[in-house]
């Protein structure tokens, strides 16, 4: 499904692989990842696409989807979301902020052995030789 939708005046937009509605009328939203990493059941309440998805299906359907999952193709393992109003507020909140973040161009360095080894620009990184030196 093809969504796009206002937040603090900018269009948040993109496309959910799978949108279902079950018998008691609810919306259930799944992503479908090929890759090995997955999300626990604690932390995809902070995965910001999966909040999204939600964001997006409330404002086309005026209500949140009962469930929000992420399905691994190669484990067949599902990770669900029960999303609420106030879950979803919170994440609102700082989807709003790393809009801003991007418009005003704040992308602080965050120097780790793990992050910086896998990372295209740790080259031209300035806070690497700060925080390295």
């Amino acid at each position: 499904m093809k969504f796009a939708f206002n937040l603090s005046g900018r269009i948040v937009k993109g496309f959910i692989d799978r949108v279902e509605r079950i018998p008691e009328g609810d919306y259930v939203v799944i992503n479908f990842k090929t890759g090995y990493q997955s999300e626990t059941k604690n932390s995809i309440t902070e995965n910001i696409q999966m909040n999204v998805y939600c964001l997006a299906l409330l404002e086309k359907f005026g209500a949140l989807p009962h469930r929000a999952s992420l399905f691994y193709v190669k484990r067949e393992k599902m990770v669900d979301y029960f999303p609420d109003s106030e879950q979803l507020e919170k994440q609102k909140t700082r989807l709003t902020s790393m809009i801003d973040a991007v418009l005003h161009e704040r992308f602080p360095g965050n120097p780790a052995y793990q992050t910086c080894r896998f990372c295209d620009y740790e080259a031209l990184c300035d806070e690497k030789e700060i925080k390295n030196a």
